[in-house]
C-alpha cells in the first residue's frame, strides 16, 4: 500500500493519495484532486452522458485496414518487444480448442506505428480475426470511422 502526499488541482489543499493497495479505487481516490473535489467533479460527470465509446470491428469492414493479412500481423507480433496486452481465452473442453487474443502493434519499416489491432486466433483451426479499436457513437448507435485512440 503506497500513499503520497499531495495538493489538490483545483483547491489546492493537501491530501493523501493511495496509489495501490486495499482501497486505491475508490472512487474519491485521484492522483490530482483531493477527496471533496473528486467527489463533486464525479457528481458533475454523472449527469453528463457519454457520446462515444470503443468497440472493436473486424478490419474487412475498414477500407484504410482491409488490406492487412494474419501473415503482416504475425510478423508484427513477432518483432514486438514490452509488454503486450492479452485478452482472456476461451477453450472448448469438448474438442480441446482454444483461442488466443492479444494486441498486435501494426507499424511501417520505419517504426512508425499504423494501427493497433486485436488478433484473435484458435489452436487448433485456421480461424482468425482482425479487429480495430473503433469510435461508436452512442447517440447514433454506428461506428463514426474514425479509431480510437
Amino acid at each position: 500500500m503506497m500513499h503520497e502526499n499531495r495538493r489538490c488541482g483545483h483547491c489546492g489543499a493537501p491530501y493523501v493519495y493511495q496509489s495501490s493497495g486495499h482501497g486505491c479505487n475508490r472512487a474519491d481516490n485521484d492522483g490530482t484532486y483531493c477527496p471533496s473535489c473528486k467527489t463533486a467533479l464525479n457528481a458533475t460527470l454523472k449527469t453528463i452522458p457519454r457520446v462515444f465509446e470503443c468497440r472493436y470491428q473486424p478490419i474487412t469492414a475498414i477500407p484504410s485496414l482491409s488490406h492487412i493479412t494474419l501473415e503482416e500481423c504475425l510478423a508484427w507480433e513477432g518483432g514486438r518487444s514490452g509488454p503486450k496486452r492479452i485478452w482472456p481465452a476461451l477453450t472448448n473442453p469438448e474438442t480441446g480448442d482454444s483461442q488466443s487474443i492479444r494486441e498486435v502493434v501494426a507499424t511501417e519499416p520505419d517504426g512508425r506505428v499504423v494501427a493497433r489491432l486485436r488478433l484473435s486466433t484458435w489452436s487448433k483451426t485456421d480461424e482468425y480475426v482482425i479487429e480495430a479499436p473503433m469510435e461508436w457513437d452512442l447517440r447514433e448507435n454506428r461506428f463514426t470511422g474514425r479509431t480510437w485512440r
